[in-house]
């Protein structure tokens, strides 16, 4: 076995070699002509690199593992790469003509969907949550509020979420002034952070690039007996990227001293200019109570509270988590 075969024959769930005799060969040669039968566009791809009879009698594995690796995609692929059936999801079979041994060769590459997604993922830096994960909670959660059943028990969600869709379709934020959403819910623990991860694929999806935040995590980085270079570039990078998106905005870590004045009054400043948008989650306190409690002796609290004005746009959400 070789070892583009190695790597389809895991990809497959196999292991160890593969070794046939006439008789076995005999049937796979049969097997092989009947799939290629049923699948008209398996067959052209495969017809495309056949030189002469040789080339079939060698390829006879390959071509067998190529078909069945397209029969799992046609029967088993919803265009969600979260519920790929595959042990390697997100990825398919190719075939290619090796003209040294006059065989077709398969090798793994990433299949529409998948790209899809990670070509989205790349516009969200940084991001403190793994981005596959944002992903499938994110495109499950879509998925199940657009069943209709759910879309009457889940309104306040619905609404959040066609109102950023209606950003989306001008992306008007990008030449004037626009409040981002401060996401609250009264009877979810979770679901702020769901309709938040949702959001920011939804914005990177379009291409919009975005950094996703935890702001606890964000700030804490930042003092001065804590402070290093990439928590400095993360600074930078969410005081200055188009979309925000700030998870648990009520975890910001007050830290004393001029902390505040040299980051924090700085970045809501930043994040109140025209063309830039942020989002936030939170539990307890809202961004206004956060930072009041953050400028609390500070001269600087009524500039700080407008600029939180003109960011935020508070949101309560009513409806109870979604099971999908």
């Amino acid at each position: 076995m070789n070892g583009d075969e190695r790597i389809t024959a895991e990809f497959l769930g196999f292991s160890g070699e593969i070794t046939l005799n006439p008789k076995e060969e005999e049937m796979l040669k049969k097997t092989v002509q009947a799939m290629m039968q049923e699948d008209i566009h398996g067959l052209t791809s495969i017809k495309k690199l056949l030189k002469d009879e040789n080339t079939f009698s060698n390829s006879l594995g390959n071509i067998y593992l190529y078909l069945k690796d397209r029969k799992v995609c046609s029967s088993s692929c919803h265009k969600h790469l979260y519920d790929c059936p595959k042990k390697k999801q997100g990825y398919c079979l190719i075939p290619t003509y090796d003209s040294s041994r006059n065989e077709i060769k398969i090798s793994m590459r990433e299949c529409e969907y998948s790209r899809e997604v990670n070509l989205a993922l790349k516009n969200v830096y940084p991001l403190d949550i793994n981005g596959l994960r944002m992903y499938s909670e994110a495109s499950k959660f879509l998925v199940a509020l657009m069943e209709k059943e759910n879309g009457k028990i889940m309104k306040d969600s619905l609404s959040l979420i066609v109102s950023v869709s209606k950003l989306l379709k001008d992306l008007s934020f990008e030449e004037k002034q626009t409040k981002g959403f401060a996401i609250h819910a009264i009877n979810s623990e979770d679901l702020p952070s769901t309709l938040l991860k949702t959001i920011c694929y939804m914005f990177a999806k379009v291409g919009v690039k975005c950094s996703y935040l935890n702001t606890n995590s964000l700030f804490y980085q930042l003092r001065s007996y804590n402070s290093n270079e990439l928590a400095e570039k993360d600074y930078h990078k969410a005081c200055i990227v188009d979309v925000l998106f700030l998870e648990d905005f009520n975890s910001y870590p007050k830290c004393g001293g001029d902390f505040e004045d040299k980051y924090l009054l700085p970045f809501l400043e930043s994040r109140a200019k025209s063309g830039k948008l942020t989002f936030c989650s939170y539990h307890s306190l809202s961004p206004e109570k956060t930072i009041k409690y953050a400028f609390k002796d500070s001269d600087k609290l009524s500039k700080a509270l407008s600029l939180v004005e003109k960011i935020f746009q508070e949101v309560t959400i009513k409806d109870f988590s979604l099971k999908y």
